[in-house]
């Protein structure tokens, strides 16, 4: 029984620091577009620029109850802030509005 609380335990405090998950989840511009649209109505969220690297750029949105790092490919969206390359163990990352953001054709 005392596992199953420890195991519970677990699991809440993860949930409530906001897990970030490892592995970037690359995104079509489509659905980059749909994420910045949903953005919009939610006060409680970060967009964040960490880098880019090997035609890529990095985003890491956090919300209150997880953060996630997504990858877009750097021919479909233009980030307009100094660019840097990105690295999974940095902590380098500059505040990313949605006004940064332009979506290429």
């Amino acid at each position: 029984m005392k596992h199953y609380f420890y195991i519970l335990l677990l699991v809440v405090s993860m949930l409530s620091t906001g897990c970030e998950s490892s592995e970037p989840e690359q995104l079509s511009k489509r659905q980059l577009r749909s994420l910045m649209i949903d953005s919009l109505n939610n006060s409680s969220e970060g967009w964040w620029y960490l880098g880019s690297n090997d035609g890529l750029h990095y985003i890491l949105i956090k919300r209150p109850a997880e953060s996630r790092i997504y990858t877009v490919l750097d021919k479909e969206v233009l980030i307009k802030l100094e660019k840097f390359k990105y690295a999974a163990n940095q902590n380098k990352r500059s505040k990313l509005k949605l006004s940064k953001i332009k979506l290429l054709k």
